[in-house]
């Protein structure tokens, strides 16, 4: 006889997104501690996302086959409807091998779309109640609708956990939906952002050989493109491309690169995670700036020969939350990696 599992848990459309490639490992590795849910609205956004990239890719093959039909000549093994299907079925299947028929239905009605609308016009979360936010959150308030919904008749006993890193509903909204929920359903509902489900298996994990092959998963961080993505944003920013041609003319060959500053101090981790920090403010103050000094941003910086496109900044700031949101062991690391690349453009001061 087997040992009821006495949670639920539900996983959002950015956890499959941020785990893609291991998603059903991880989901494997869920249903160990808890019976695993997907929304409808989860599955249904998440298929629309395929479709619209492999939409994309064909596009692309299709004009780079008008460009040069001259040199190439181009045969699918599969067309673009076949492709779909193939690959809907396949997402699915994988889903399916892990839910069952754990599936949390919506029905599209015009009530539902009459309390989407009120939630809309008054700001009730996911949307946001900040003056002159936009309407964003609809996918949000239909996957949150949905969960009231089921869980006024399912739950019973269990305890009942959202992962998400939605900030409609991570960010400021998670009591007003808990105490939601509760009213609701008469249950309670756990929000936590999608690193939880780290802790979820760290304490439900009893033996050292499963230790090893959870770690081995939660460690598989796609680093070689994580590597790739440090390097670019960071070179970015130490060099910048200039063109001395004629403007008129634009050729691109004629286009290089050159160093935009210089240090005359070595930067340190616990500097650069300052400087990081920080970084969102500077990016505020500056708003409508499109270069900023690398000094701006980093303190130890001295000479200045060419300003950085704020956009370079912006990938950063991007980046370091990424790292710090999803991959947070490795940001010693990451600070590591980044204080190396900056040194290099160190200026050893003259004694004199």
């Amino acid at each position: 006889m087997t040992e009821e599992k006495n949670k639920i848990i539900i996983p959002d459309t950015n956890f499959i997104i941020e785990y893609n490639k291991n998603f059903v490992e991880v989901l494997k590795m869920l249903s160990k501690i808890g019976d695993i849910y997907l929304s409808q609205i989860t599955i249904e956004e998440r298929l629309a996302q395929v479709r619209i990239k492999l939409k994309k890719d064909y596009s692309e093959i299709e004009e780079l086959s008008q460009k040069h039909k001259d040199l190439i000549q181009i045969s699918y093994k599969q067309n673009l409807e076949e492709k779909l299907k193939a690959q809907e079925e396949f997402m699915l299947n994988n889903y399916k091998s892990v839910i069952g028929n754990n599936i949390i239905k919506f029905p599209p009605d015009e009530k539902t779309f009459s309390i989407v609308l009120e939630r809309v016009y008054n700001k009730i979360a996911p949307f946001s109640n900040v003056e002159g936010a936009s309407d964003k959150g609809f996918k949000d308030t239909l996957l949150w609708l949905s969960l009231l919904e089921f869980f006024k008749t399912h739950g019973e006993n269990k305890e009942i956990i959202l992962i998400t890193d939605d900030k409609s509903f991570i960010k400021k909204n998670i009591d007003p939906l808990k105490k939601e929920f509760l009213e609701k359903t008469k249950k309670e509902i756990q929000i936590h952002g999608n690193e939880f489900y780290k802790t979820l298996l760290n304490e439900s994990i009893a033996t050292k050989s499963e230790k090893m092959i959870i770690q081995k998963e939660l460690t598989a961080l796609e680093l070689d493109e994580l590597k790739k993505e440090i390097r670019k944003t960071v070179l970015d920013i130490c060099l910048v491309y200039m063109y001395d041609g004629d403007e008129d003319d634009f050729n691109a060959d004629e286009l290089y690169q050159t160093q935009a500053f210089s240090t005359q101090e070595l930067l340190t981790p616990a500097m650069l995670e300052k400087n990081l920090e920080n970084l969102e403010r500077i990016l505020n103050d500056n708003i409508f700036e499109e270069y900023l000094p690398a000094y701006t941003v980093f303190d130890v910086v001295d000479k200045v020969y060419h300003s950085v496109n704020i956009k370079q900044y912006e990938a950063l700031l991007k980046l370091y939350n990424k790292i710090k949101t999803s991959y947070n062991d490795y940001l010693p690391q990451f600070f590591q990696v980044i204080c190396n690349m900056i040194n290099r453009y160190y200026k050893e001061p003259l004694p004199f």
